[in-house]
């Protein structure tokens, strides 16, 4: 989608946002009729920024009752990446990339800090929770 803000400026709301916002840890608790699992789950958001575009890369660990088929870095896998590439007219193109489902929250989060319309955080309790 594109935005009708300089990609300086959506690189500034985007680096301010995303610490506040995206660095945080999440605890969940899953019950089954015979057990109970604790899992902590935590994001951190990466961005980088140069005059013509800026990334920010969200990346998730589980700490604790996690599954995983190989060895993940200690600072997670990342799920979700969005890039802010200038065009002219004071114009920036974004690109999402990440799971086509359970990150809803992220991603309208992400649309609305690059258009400057709403700089909300996401409740990332809902992330992998499917939107109906």
């Amino acid at each position: 989608f594109e935005v009708n803000r300089p990609v300086r400026e959506v690189a500034a709301t985007l680096q301010q946002q995303a610490p506040e916002c995206l660095d945080i840890a999440v605890g969940t608790v899953l019950r089954t009729f015979a057990s109970q699992q604790n899992i902590l789950t935590e994001y951190r958001a990466t961005v980088v920024a140069d005059g013509e575009r800026a990334e920010l890369q969200l990346q998730q660990l589980q700490k604790s009752a996690a599954v995983a088929p190989s060895k993940l870095s200690t600072s997670g896998a990342a799920v979700v990446v969005a890039e802010a590439i200038a065009l002219p007219g004071n114009r920036t193109r974004m690109q999402l990339s990440g799971p086509s489902a359970g990150y809803d929250v992220v991603y309208r989060a992400l649309r609305g800090w690059a258009s400057g319309d709403n700089l909300a955080c996401p409740d990332l309790t809902k992330v992998g929770k499917l939107s109906s």
